[in-house]
This record gives structure tokens, C-alpha cells and sequence, in this order.
């Protein structure tokens, strides 16, 4: 005879014991489903879990919330998890512990630890998980003797903490752990960028595509599994067949997009410095001006693509010539492009260190982009000369023109031609930076220096007749 009126008393009149159908633990085969900061949690959980051999299964909505099970040296360890998308009161985690006593009265031996995962803690609980946070990694032998005065100290202080806030002192002490600050998992978009750092950081080399499948299947197979444990070998079948599978491979730079995959390409591969400005250091403050504002405005636009763009910008040159050959090496050899301030002078002799930075960047562009026809130089003009070097000329597509500032001085900073040529520079930025992850040139600067001859040693900017020559 089929029995709809829930858990009854037992024959001696006791309340029911815990168990898999009682109210709390039946709830959440239905409610699951659109309750997504608890399938983000166990995802989350899921996945830091992979790499721990000793864990086995992951269970939504089973007694508790979520639970976990480790199998270490043949014995099981299980930890019932109740999780809030709130501040959690103490009054409300007196009721939570009191059902984990329940838990653990009816079911003795099941669960090895519980926790309160939540999104914030009142003052109260926040001084008592911060003192356990203190005292359990010291516990007797970790560090301190069992009898070290210390030790005994800080429990007693705990225990009276938690023993202020009318909660079981030694339950609480011994088999409770507090979990707050999960705030963000509420945010979609920051649980999968959590999911996929994880990913990246278990199975190195893993390409974004790869780790957007393991990803979504594995939040389906969470959605899908509620009531149900979620085995290991589950999880590994998920993780195995994405990653099993071929990527797509481009044939041509322009096939790919800018996407977080390409920022996170940049940064693994070596780049430290998006940009690198080079600039003629002349007492001419204009020319200073410009360099810096190209600077600011680059940062500006580069923030659309980076969270925290670099842009090296050396503020003074470098008296000592092996000192300067090292250090901007090596800044020019971690950087994406180089954008370059240009004036007649720059091209000069006397000023040959923006020569040997241009030739830097050009042996670094073809050591990076075989075959492309591509360097990742950018000419911003302040001044043009008539006559150009070749080897700026070969790049017209990529010329910038800047010369707007000798019309209208610092006011050309805020007008719109300034912050179109920043948008440009941005683009070409992109265009050079895809063109490196299609070649996967990684960053190898360990004996990398200028080259000994400046581009420009050659560059005769007009024939002067007389009484120049004869």
C-alpha cells in the first residue's frame, strides 16, 4: 500500500530519521533545475576535483546540497555540503548544524566533514571561521607539540567562540568548515571563466575549444545527474573525448577571431608587452608629448582586448650603451608590436638607437611571421619627410598619420582624427597579433639583442646639390 502522507514516527514513537526521501534531502531533484548557483558549485567542484587522485564522486541532491566522496588508502571520506546564495546568519547555521547532527546521529560514519558554503558570513561566523581557519592546519604534531601552550590556547579561545554563538562546540570544532565569499557564482560568465582557468592549468597546452566542450559537457552532465553521483570515470570519459578530438585548424591568420583564447595565447606564449613605443629622445617636448599621449591612447583602446594592457614606454634613454642593448632587447623581444614615433630625426645617425630598435622588431617579425609578408612595426608620423627609408615605405598599409599635432598642438589629443588613428593602431595591433598566434611564435629572448646595424644606415633622405656636392 502506497504511503503519501511522508516520514512517519517509528512504532516507539521517534521522530524519523534522515534518509534520501525525507523533505530537505527530495527537494532538490526538481528545484535543481533552475537553480543554477548550485550546479555552478558542484561544476566548480567537479573540476578542482579531477586533478586530486583520491576523489571519486560528485553527488547533487542527495542528503545534502552537494556531496563529495574520497577514496584515501582504502578509506572513504565524504563531505556533506549545504550550500546558501545568501548571508548566512547564525541563527540560520545553528539550524544548518543542527541537521548535519542529525545527519550524522542517524547515518554515524557516513560523512567525514560538513560544510556551509555561502556567499557571506554575519560577524559572529566570520570570527569563528577565521579561527578555525587559524588553528586546524596547526593541529597537534603539524607543527606544535599536543602539549604546546600555544596550541591549546588558541582552541580554547575557538571553542569559546563558538560556544558564545550557542553552537556544539566540538561538533563545530572538529567536523564543520565554513565556506563564504561565493558570490560570484552567480555570474555565469565568471563560472566559466573559472571552469576554463582550471582547465587550462590540469591539463596544459589544452586548446580553448577543447576546454569549452569538457565545459558544457560537463555542466550537462551535472544539470542531468541530479540525485545521481557523478562518478569519476564519468568525468574522465567527458574530459578524455574532448580533448580526443581534432581541433580546427586555420590556414590563413585572417580565419581567426580576437577572442579571450587569443589573450590567453599572448600571455602563455612569453609576450609581456602588448606595445613597445619607440621614440627619438630629443629635448623637443612636442615629440615627448606626442609619445606619451600615443601611449595613454593606446592603453586606452588596448583595455577593450586586455584587462590590464601593457605598453613599454621608456621614459629617459639609457646612457650606457650594453646596459640599453639588454634591457630594450629584451622589452622589444616580449612585445606583440612596436609602434614607432617618427620625425625626420628619427631616421638620423646620430639618433641610431631608433634605427636599431626598428631592426630589432624586423628580425623578431621575420623569425615570427615566415612567409606572411608581415612586420609588426606601425610608423606613427608626427612629421613625414619627402623621402622615406625603404624599409618604412615597404609598410604603407600600416602608416599612421599623426601630423595633426604641429596644426593644433595639445588640443589634437582630444580630437576625433587622434582617437580614429588610435582605433587604428588598435586594428593593425589585432591584425599582428592573430598573424602570431596563426604562426605560434612563442617568446624566446634568452640570448636576444639588437642588431649591430641600425635599418637606417643606408638612408640618405634627398640629394642636395650645390654647394652640398659639387
Amino acid at each position: 500500500m502506497s504511503n503519501d502522507r511522508g516520514p512517519q514516527q517509528d512504532p516507539a514513537g521517534q521522530p524519523p530519521k534522515a534518509s534520501l526521501l525525507d523533505a530537505e534531502a527530495r527537494g532538490g531533484p526538481t528545484a535543481v533545475r533552475g537553480f543554477d548557483f548550485q550546479r555552478a558549485y558542484a561544476l566548480i567542484l567537479l573540476i578542482e576535483s579531477v586533478t586530486d587522485p583520491d576523489w571519486s564522486a560528485v553527488l547533487v541532491e542527495g542528503a545534502e546540497d552537494v556531496e563529495a566522496r574520497f577514496d584515501r588508502l582504502g578509506k572513504v571520506e565524504r563531505r556533506a555540503i549545504q550550500l546558501k546564495n545568501y548571508r548566512v546568519t547564525t541563527a540560520k547555521a545553528k539550524e544548518i548544524v543542527g541537521r548535519f547532527e542529525k545527519l550524522d546521529k542517524d547515518s554515524p560514519g557516513t560523512w567525514t566533514a560538513f560544510v556551509i558554503a555561502c556567499t557571506e558570513l554575519d560577524d559572529t561566523l566570520k570570527a569563528i571561521h577565521n579561527g578555525l581557519e587559524r588553528y586546524r592546519p596547526l593541529h597537534p604534531g603539524s607543527f606544535y607539540a599536543a602539549d604546546d601552550p600555544i596550541l591549546a590556547n588558541t582552541r580554547a579561545e575557538v571553542e569559546c567562540q563558538i560556544g558564545e554563538a550557542t553552537l556544539p562546540v566540538e561538533f563545530v570544532l572538529e567536523r564543520v568548515t565554513f565556506e563564504p565569499g561565493l558570490q560570484a557564482y552567480k555570474g555565469e560568465e565568471w563560472v566559466r571563466a573559472r571552469a576554463l582557468d582550471l582547465l587550462h592549468k590540469a591539463y596544459p597546452g589544452i586548446n580553448r575549444a577543447a576546454a569549452e566542450g569538457i565545459y558544457l559537457r560537463l555542466y550537462q552532465l551535472v544539470s542531468e545527474s541530479t540525485g545521481r553521483p557523478i562518478e569519476r570515470q564519468q568525468a574522465m570519459a567527458v574530459i578524455d573525448a574532448a580533448r580526443a578530438e581534432p581541433a580546427e585548424v586555420p590556414t590563413h591568420p585572417t580565419s581567426l577571431q580576437f577572442t579571450p583564447e587569443i589573450v590567453e595565447w599572448l600571455h602563455a606564449a612569453g609576450y609581456e608587452y602588448h606595445c613597445f613605443i619607440s621614440w627619438p629622445h630629443i629635448s623637443n617636448r612636442e615629440l615627448a608629448e606626442c609619445a606619451s599621449q600615443v601611449r595613454n591612447g593606446l592603453e586606452d583602446e588596448l583595455s577593450l582586448l586586455f584587462p590590464n594592457p601593457r605598453v613599454y614606454f621608456a621614459q629617459a634613454d639609457i646612457e650606457e650603451e650594453d646596459q640599453w642593448r639588454r634591457v630594450v632587447g629584451q622589452a622589444l623581444c616580449r612585445s606583440v608590436v612596436m609602434v614607432a614615433i617618427c620625425a625626420p630625426v628619427y631616421y638620423y645617425p646620430d639618433y641610431h638607437r631608433c634605427g636599431l630598435e626598428w631592426a630589432a622588431m624586423e628580425l623578431l617579425s621575420a623569425k615570427r611571421l615566415p612567409g606572411l609578408g608581415l612586420k609588426a612595426i606601425i610608423p606613427a608620423f608626427v612629421r613625414r619627410p619627402e623621402h622615406l627609408p625603404g624599409t618604412v615605405q615597404s609598410i604603407s598599409d600600416q602608416h599612421i598619420d599623426l601630423s595633426g599635432v604641429a596644426t593644433s598642438g595639445r588640443r589634437y589629443y582630444k580630437t576625433r582624427d587622434f582617437k580614429r588613428n588610435m582605433i587604428k593602431i588598435r586594428e593593425h595591433f589585432e591584425r599582428l597579433a592573430l598573424a602570431l598566434a596563426f604562426s605560434g611564435a612563442q617568446v624566446d629572448c634568452k640570448h636576444f639583442e639588437p642588431p649591430a646595424e641600425s635599418a637606417f644606415a643606408n638612408y640618405i633622405p634627398s640629394r642636395q646639390g650645390f654647394p652640398f656636392r659639387s
